[in-house]
C-alpha cells in the first residue's frame, strides 16, 4: 500500500508539487523527463498544469514508484543535480534532452537543447551529445535536433529567430557576441553577430518595454554598439511568426556592410528546400 501525502493546499508550483511527493519516493528515485525540466527552468511548449503526472525514475533494482499521481520510468539513473530546498535529485539538464528526445517535437526539441548550453551556464554541447545513447528511444530524434543546436543563445526567441534566418540563407551568425572598442573595451553582447560583414541583431523581449528606464538603457547600448561601424537590426516578438520583415533589413544591411567594407555581397536567396522545421509557430516564450 503507498503511503498518503497530505498537504493543507493544493500545490501552485512544480516545485512544491515535488516537494510533497519527495517524502514518500523510494531510495535512489530522481525527478525525471518532463518534470526535471520544469524544476531546472528549461523551456517547453506547454505551461505546467497541476494535474500534470510527475516522472519518477527509479534504478532497476529499486522498488517502483506505484502512486496515481506519478509517471514512472525504470532505469539507470544519470548524471544528477540537488536543488534547494529538494530533497530528491533531479536528473541533469543534458540528460532531460535525451529523455525528451522521443516526446517533443524537432523545434521543441532545439529550443531546449539551445537552453541547456545556452549563454553563460557553462554547458557544452559535447556534453549534451554525450548524453544520447545510441539505440536508446529518442537517439534518432535527438541526434537530428543536435544538427540545429548552438552553444550561446540566451532564450528560446533567439533560437527561433536564428532558425528563420538560417532557414532564409542568412549565414550562421556567433551568438551572444562581445562588441568591442578600438581599445579593446567591452561595449556590449549582441543576440547575433556577423562579424564579417558588422552586422548584429538584437531580440527585444517584453521586458525589454517594462519601463522607460530599461528602453533608454537599451537605446543607448546599441547607439554605443553603432559608433563601432556595427549595423544592429531589432526585432520584437511582433516580428515573429512573420519574420519576412526582419529578414528584409538584415539583408539591406548586409548588402550595405558588404559595399562599404569592400567584400562580396552575401548571396541570401531563399531555399524552400532547405526547410529543416515545420511551418513556423507562435510560443508563449517571451
Amino acid at each position: 500500500m503507498s503511503s498518503r501525502v497530505y498537504a493543507p493546499s493544493p500545490p501552485q508550483t512544480v516545485l512544491e508539487q515535488a516537494r510533497m511527493l519527495s517524502v514518500v519516493l523510494p531510495e535512489g528515485a530522481a525527478y525525471s523527463h518532463v518534470t526535471a525540466a520544469r524544476l531546472l527552468d528549461l523551456p517547453l511548449p506547454a505551461g505546467w498544469l497541476p494535474e500534470q503526472l510527475i516522472d519518477v525514475l527509479v534504478a532497476g533494482t529499486a522498488h517502483a514508484c506505484r502512486r496515481p499521481e506519478v509517471r514512472g520510468h525504470r532505469g539507470p539513473v544519470p548524471h544528477h543535480v540537488v536543488l534547494p530546498t529538494l530533497a530528491t535529485p533531479v536528473v541533469a539538464h543534458e540528460h532531460v534532452f535525451a529523455q525528451l528526445a522521443g516526446e517533443l517535437r524537432r523545434e521543441d526539441l532545439v529550443i531546449l537543447g539551445d537552453a541547456v548550453v545556452g549563454w553563460r551556464t557553462g554547458r557544452t554541447l559535447d556534453r549534451l551529445v554525450a548524453a544520447v545513447t545510441a539505440g536508446h528511444p529518442g537517439s534518432v530524434a535527438a541526434l537530428a535536433a543536435l544538427e540545429h543546436v548552438r552553444e550561446g543563445s540566451a532564450s528560446p526567441r533567439e533560437t527561433l529567430f536564428r532558425l528563420r534566418f538560417l532557414e532564409a540563407g542568412l549565414p550562421e551568425p556567433e551568438l551572444n557576441a562581445p562588441i568591442y572598442d578600438r581599445s579593446r573595451g567591452l561595449v556590449a553582447y549582441l543576440d547575433m553577430y556577423w562579424r564579417h560583414l558588422g552586422v548584429g541583431f538584437e531580440y527585444d523581449g517584453l521586458w525589454h518595454y517594462e519601463s522607460s528606464h530599461q528602453r533608454q538603457d537599451d537605446i543607448a547600448r546599441i547607439r554605443r554598439v553603432e559608433q563601432q561601424g556595427v549595423r544592429v537590426v531589432v526585432g520584437t516578438r511582433q516580428d515573429y511568426p512573420r519574420v519576412g520583415g526582419v529578414l528584409k533589413q538584415l539583408r539591406s544591411a548586409m548588402a550595405d556592410q558588404a559595399r562599404l567594407l569592400g567584400r562580396p555581397v552575401p548571396s541570401t536567396r531563399h531555399d524552400p528546400s532547405a526547410r529543416a522545421f515545420p511551418s513556423p509557430r507562435a510560443i508563449g516564450h517571451q
